[in-house]
C-alpha cells in the first residue's frame, strides 16, 4: 500500500502534495496521458536497466514517447551530473532512447557546460 500524500502547502485556493511512491507514478503517468498540447519536464535519472522493462521510469519513459507520438510537444531536461559513470552512461542511453522515438531531450550539467 502506498503511503497517503502529504499536504504541504496550501495557498490562493491551490493545494500541494508531496507524492512517494506509487502513489508518485500514478499522479505522473496520469498526467503525462492527459497532456495534449506540452509537457516540459525536469528528471534527475531517467536511467535504465538494458532490457529492464518492468521498472518506475520505464513506464514514465513510455508514457512520454507515446505523448510526443500523439503530437503532444514533449521536452525533457536532465542533468549530467549522477553518482557515478555508470548512472552517467544510462541516462545518456536513456536520453539518446527517447530522442529516437521523437522526445527532446537537453542535458545540463558540469559536462554540459564544458566545452
Amino acid at each position: 500500500m502506498s503511503p497517503r500524500p502529504l499536504p504541504i502547502a496550501s495557498f490562493a485556493g491551490a493545494r500541494v502534495e508531496a507524492l512517494f511512491g506509487d502513489t508518485l507514478r500514478e499522479a505522473q503517468l496520469e498526467q503525462i496521458e492527459l497532456a495534449t498540447s506540452r509537457l516540459w519536464l525536469s528528471f534527475f535519472l531517467v536511467g535504465l536497466v538494458a532490457g529492464e522493462r518492468r521498472h518506475s521510469v520505464r513506464f514514465l519513459l513510455d508514457a512520454l514517447v507515446r505523448a510526443a507520438r500523439r503530437q503532444t510537444d514533449v521536452r525533457l531536461i536532465i542533468t549530467d551530473f549522477t553518482s557515478g559513470p555508470e548512472q552517467f552512461r544510462a541516462n545518456a542511453a536513456a536520453a539518446g532512447w527517447l530522442e529516437d522515438r521523437g522526445v527532446a531531450v537537453r542535458v545540463y550539467g558540469v559536462a554540459a557546460a564544458t566545452p
